[in-house]
């Protein structure tokens, strides 16, 4: 078999694995906390889900899993806060400002993470997990 097909064996015990590890409640979660979880200082390269109370909403993935999810996805700049973003454009909600759907994002959000390095295993695993979890916030449409 190809390398393909290796990394495609790998998928559902990721996955398994992803959907399995510790949740942990957005609000509270900083670079600084997630590196401790993950007992690295150097940049972690990986997997997140994001869910909204037990919806699963968003997967992605990034070679700084840290600073992503404990910084970028905390900002209030449109460029950095992926699900900010889409929370305060989802129909199903009525925030008119960033700071509103950050504030929504804190008081419902937990995420769960993986260790993934080859990246494209991690390119992978997000679309296998977005199909098989049906997240409403990945979206792999071409501009």
């Amino acid at each position: 078999m190809g390398k393909f097909f290796d990394y495609v064996e790998k998928l559902p015990v990721l996955f398994k694995q992803l959907v399995e590890s510790p949740s942990y409640n957005i609000d509270n979660l900083t670079e600084g906390k997630i590196k401790e979880i993950l007992r690295e200082s150097s940049p972690v390269k990986g997997v997140y889900l994001m869910y909204d109370k037990e919806i699963p909403m968003y997967v992605s993935r990034s070679k700084t899993l840290a600073q992503k999810i404990g910084t970028d996805e905390r900002a209030l700049g449109e460029i950095q806060a992926t699900v900010s973003k889409k929370i305060m454009k989802d129909e199903n909600n009525d925030f008119s400002t960033m700071k509103e759907a950050r504030s929504y994002l804190f008081d419902n959000y937990r995420v769960e993470f993986i260790k993934v390095d080859d990246e494209i295993l991690r390119s992978m695993l997000v679309i296998y997990v977005a199909t098989e979890l049906k997240t409403p916030f990945n979206s792999f449409m071409e501009t």
